[in-house]
């Protein structure tokens, strides 16, 4: 059951992701990864459209 809601969750935030008004926020998120080798510190989206404030919001 764990296995399955994990991969529920992944395939979530994949489809989340892949929406256009995330794009800025996906690119920045992958510099952040690139720069700590591992998941984690903080990003900011400076200038985010009202479009990318709401689906932020959305997930979380």
């Amino acid at each position: 059951m764990n296995d399955n809601r994990s991969a529920a969750d992944v395939q979530r935030a994949v489809a989340f992701f892949q929406q256009a008004n995330l794009s800025r926020l996906l690119e920045k998120l992958r510099e952040k990864y690139i720069e700590l080798g591992r998941v984690g510190g903080q990003i900011t989206l400076e200038d985010a459209t009202p479009g990318e404030r709401r689906e932020i919001a959305s997930f979380l």
